[in-house]
């Protein structure tokens, strides 16, 4: 994807990418292998300089445990599912 003028709502998006990265404890080169992107364009993303394509935003909402909804528009929260969250229920 092209790079863009960042927008609220890409550097909005960016800034959930980034904060979910963080709170696994990921490099911007971890999150990169585990999505097949180069690091650069994780930085791209979490500046709001790029677009999220569907199946990358797809991918992203399997890794962070979340909904399309938090990364969008963070309407929901990230949940890290561990075998205590599910004992719970």
């Amino acid at each position: 994807m092209p790079r863009i003028l960042p927008t609220d709502q890409t550097i909005q998006i960016g800034n959930r990418i980034q904060a979910e990265r963080i709170r696994l404890g990921w490099t911007r080169e971890q999150l990169a292998e585990a999505v097949d992107l180069t690091p650069g364009y994780i930085a791209d993303l979490e500046r709001g300089r790029t677009g999220l394509s569907v199946p990358r935003l797809i991918d992203f909402c399997s890794i962070f445990s979340c909904s399309a909804d938090y990364i969008l528009f963070g309407r929901s929260i990230c949940l890290l599912y561990t075998s205590d969250a599910a004992d719970e229920e």
